[in-house]
């Protein structure tokens, strides 16, 4: 069996799996060339562009496991927000909540209303890879608010801490909309073919514990709940989650991917081994001369535990030298 999928049913891989976050993408000639001349508009809105580079990193490197190309955005735009896509900058929302005196002009989900193939694209790749595990992903539900709240990314969240407290009737509504989107599009994914959900919840360590608790768990405990009644595995990724350990560990998700700020041994005794863990190699050092010592330091501190998925701790960073991350799957495969 796959090693991926044989961590997430529970049983013994015969390797340890390893996949990386952003791994399609700038940092791979081959991605830049398909990408030269087309916006990522362009690039998620064409299935066979996006069968392509999702299979790229299987291919080049040897990963485990495949994840769908596509933008966290992506649904945002099915429920009324204006999303452009700017080079150097990221994705812009023009009609933020910031900017509105409520929530007029958004609306559900609907599919319907999605312009990118998704659906198509997930099909297409489970038909030309049957070998090759998929992962569909959606953004996590505080993070696609702070986004759809400042028009932009909102790292620290200071704009949504402050609709949050000064408006918060705008705030638990856009909430429980985002919230029920993340579900709709995250069933759509799983309806369609792919093994497993990550949620990238990727500012949600920029709350308090006490924010989280009183502001965020109840509907990402809602997601959770409700995603799980799929049967599908669900991986939670946020950076900056060492803060929130005691409330992450209430959660009922299956994966918990760490940044790189705290050893998994000791996420290991915090979460008391309710999770499958995965991570967490700083990606700035994966592109330095240092990323093996450093993924060796990883992978003796996790030591024999099989419920275990080598990634980044983030993203793969552009200057990333491809050699470098063909070198990490190969060292962590051969580790055990």
């Amino acid at each position: 069996m796959n090693p991926f999928l044989a961590v997430l049913k529970g049983e013994e891989p015969e390797r340890i799996p390893v996949w990386f976050m952003r791994q399609a993408g700038r940092y791979l000639p081959e991605y830049q060339k398909i990408r030269s001349g087309r916006s990522i508009q362009e690039m998620c809105s064409d299935p066979n562009l996006i069968n392509e580079v999702t299979r790229q990193p299987v291919n080049l490197l040897g990963v485990d496991a495949a994840i769908i190309f596509s933008d966290i955005m992506v649904p945002l735009e099915a429920m009324g927000f204006d999303i452009t896509f700017r080079e150097g900058i990221g994705p812009v929302v023009s009609n933020s909540i910031k900017e509105k005196p409520d929530m007029g002009g958004i609306s559900s989900f609907d599919e319907k209303n999605l312009r990118y193939p998704i659906r198509e694209s997930i099909r297409k790749f489970r038909e030309n890879n049957p070998g090759i595990p998929l992962i569909g992903f959606t953004g996590g539900p505080v993070t696609l608010l702070s986004y759809a709240t400042k028009g932009s990314a909102d790292r620290d969240l200071e704009i949504t801490k402050n609709v949050m407290y000064t408006r918060q009737d705008t705030y638990h509504e856009a909430l429980d909309m985002i919230s029920e989107m993340v579900v709709e599009y995250a069933r759509l994914q799983v309806s369609a073919g792919v093994d497993a959900i990550q949620i990238f919840d990727s500012w949600a360590g920029s709350l308090s514990p006490y924010i989280f608790e009183k502001y965020v768990e109840r509907a990402l405990q809602g997601v959770i709940d409700e995603l799980k009644g799929s049967g599908i595995p669900l991986i939670y990724f946020g950076t900056g989650l060492s803060g929130l350990i005691d409330q992450i560990a209430k959660l009922n998700f299956d994966v918990l991917s760490m940044d790189w700020r705290m050893r998994l041994s000791k996420v290991r005794a915090a979460t008391r081994g309710k999770f499958i863990l995965q991570g967490n190699l700083d990606p700035r050092v994966a592109a330095t001369p240092n990323y093996l010592q450093e993924t060796k330091n990883i992978l003796e501190d996790i030591g024999e535990d099989p419920a275990y998925i080598f990634n980044l701790g983030h993203g793969v960073i552009p200057i990333t030298p491809p050699e470098n991350l063909r070198s990490i799957v190969n060292y962590v495969h051969a580790y055990r």
